[in-house]
Parts: structure tokens; sequence; C-alpha cells
């Protein structure tokens, strides 16, 4: 199985997102159609699906579910291989090679994982088409301000995000599409997340309610589910 080092490590960011979200152990499923990926964050902010079609891989063999017990340090070492890079099974280790450099990774059982589940979201309210590039932006005003929160409110074709803290950043996006009644606060979790992602997302949102953020590419397809923030009182 081959595929551009680029092209999976570049997916596996996305899917490993960062901070006090990152997914630290995974199963990496590789299905008959390509490679699956489902994981909730240690704190359980966040879950994240992911799928990369197998028309990516120059060469692809369904290979099944492995098991990653340091999923960071595994992108770290596809990292250390240039353009191509070749996946081979052999018992419990996972062969990574190109040309004349190589590593044995090992796995771990695939019983010792627990795979999250996708809860049922029916109460979302809008959508809001976003860049990535644009959130990203709108992530670094609220760093701008120590344990700032940030809060989605879409109104009759416009999405207002603003945050708390010293330097109160105030965005409004502008789409015909956005309907209005959703307003949901999230705190840093969301900034962890979404930070890896880099094409045109939809963010779907409710009333104090989960966000599921999607971005779709060509080949590939990410699905982020964040957790709101929930004030005590």
């Amino acid at each position: 199985m081959k595929i551009e080092a680029r092209k999976i490590i570049t997916f596996l960011k996305k899917i490993k997102m960062k901070d006090s979200e990152e997914i630290t152990q995974c199963l990496l499923d590789f299905t008959d159609s390509g490679l699956k990926v489902n994981a909730t964050s240690p704190a359980k902010f966040c879950m994240v699906e992911g799928f990369m079609d197998k028309a990516v891989f120059d060469s692809y063999d369904a290979i099944g579910k492995i098991g990653l017990n340091d999923f960071p340090k595994f992108i770290t070492i596809l990292d250390r291989f240039g353009k191509m890079v070749e996946f081979s099974l052999e018992g419990n280790l996972l062969m990574v090679k190109e040309k004349k450099k190589s590593v044995d990774i090992p796995l771990v059982d695939e019983k010792y994982f627990e795979e999250g589940k996708k809860p049922e979201l029916k109460d979302f309210v809008d959508t809001v088409p976003i860049a990535a590039d644009t959130l990203n932006g709108i992530f670094k005003d609220a760093e701008m301000s120590n344990d700032s929160t940030i809060t989605i409110e879409t109104q009759q074709g416009e999405a207002i995000f603003t945050n708390t803290g010293r330097y109160k950043f105030k965005t409004v996006i502008e789409d015909s599409s956005i309907q209005g009644g959703a307003k949901s606060t999230f705190g840093r979790p969301i900034i962890s997340a979404l930070r890896e992602l880099k094409e045109k997302l939809v963010l779907s949102v409710g009333a104090n309610y989960p966000m599921q953020v999607e971005e779709k590419c060509d080949d590939s397809e990410i699905k982020i589910i964040v957790a709101p923030r929930v004030e005590e009182k």
C-alpha cells in the first residue's frame, strides 16, 4: 500500500486535533472503500470522524483496523520520510518504508480501544459556511485575551462571532443561506479541535448546543463535533 506522505500526514493532522483535544490513541480502519477514523478526545469535549477515499492512494489494500497507542508520534514518524511511503503488516507490526529507509511500528490489539459513538444531533438550528482561514482569524482574535470564550450567533443572512476577555472582537460573516436563531458559546476546545482544518467549512449550530463542523474535499471528509461551554450556576 503506497501513498504520498504529505497527503496522509495532512489528513491525519486534521484528525489528531491539538493541545487539550489532541487524539493520543486511535484505530485506523482501512476498509474496502478507504481509510476511516473515528475517535474522541481524551477530554471528551470533541469527537472526530474522518474518511479518505482509497483513490488517494497510489496502491491500496483493505488491511482492516490497526491500533496506535501514540498517534501523534505516528504522524511525526511519517514526517521523517520523503515523498512516497509504503505500508505493510507483519504480525503486530506496521512496516513503513521508502526505498532504503524503513521503520517498524508496534501495534495494539483493537480490543483495547473504545471507538467513539457519534451522538444523534437533531436540534441544529442553522448552518454557517465559512473559510477555514477566516475561522482561524477569529481564533487568533480570541487568543489576544486569556481564557476567552467564543460565541456564535446567527441572524437572517449573517453569523456573528464574538469573544469574551479584555479584547472583545466581533466578526460578522454574511451569507444568504444563514437563517438565524442559533446561539452557542464555546471554550478553548473549539480552537484546539479546528485549528488544522484548511478548506471551506460548514458549521451546523444550535441554541446552547454542540456544533458540527464539516470539511469536504474531493477525496476526503472530516466531521468534528465540539461540545458547548456550559456556565456553572
